[in-house]
């Protein structure tokens, strides 16, 4: 009882509204970021949407694993849907050699059913559920550089290296 009395005795002080700045932080500071993502599963893309359209991101590069013409085509085409291509190198894994890998069809994990993830036809295949929103460019060869040489190129102390998970 005596642990519970002291415990009660001090209070914490009151939460502030917001909370304050960090001192050193710039308030309209841009970060240089450069993205390692995956296509498996949606949410790499929704982490690439919101780099690549928000304000204080710059977005330098992305790469890809393994890096299929598939999955570069998804990236290149979410890059220019939001007016990004030509700023953001793009690279994978072991380019062009994985280019033409195997890959399951983007979200054909998810089994043909109602709603929001019926399959439907884009670009002569069959696409569905989270991915049947976007679209695939195609890729050649040059579209693509291979990841090792983009990373050691984009990062340095400046920048941000986020890998998706």
């Amino acid at each position: 009882q005596a642990i519970l009395a002291s415990t009660a005795a001090t209070s914490l002080p009151p939460r502030p509204a917001a909370m304050p700045p960090h001192p050193t932080a710039a308030p309209e500071a841009i970060v240089s970021i450069v993205f390692d993502m995956e296509t498996g599963d949606p949410d790499d893309v929704l982490t690439l949407l919101l780099l690549a359209g928000h304000p204080r991101a710059r977005l330098r590069a992305v790469t890809v694993t393994p890096g299929t013409r598939q999955q570069v085509g998804l990236i290149r085409w979410i890059l220019q849907a939001l007016g990004v291509d030509g700023a953001v190198r793009v690279g994978a894994q072991r380019w062009p050699e994985n280019a033409d890998k195997p890959l399951p069809a983007l979200n054909k994990l998810r089994p043909r059913t109602a709603g929001h993830h019926e399959m439907r036809e884009v670009d002569g295949e069959q696409r569905g559920g989270f991915y049947g929103c976007f679209g695939v460019v195609p890729v050649s060869d040059a579209d693509c550089e291979r990841a090792t040489d983009v990373l050691l190129e984009e990062c340095d102390e400046r920048t941000v290296l986020l890998t998706g998970a």
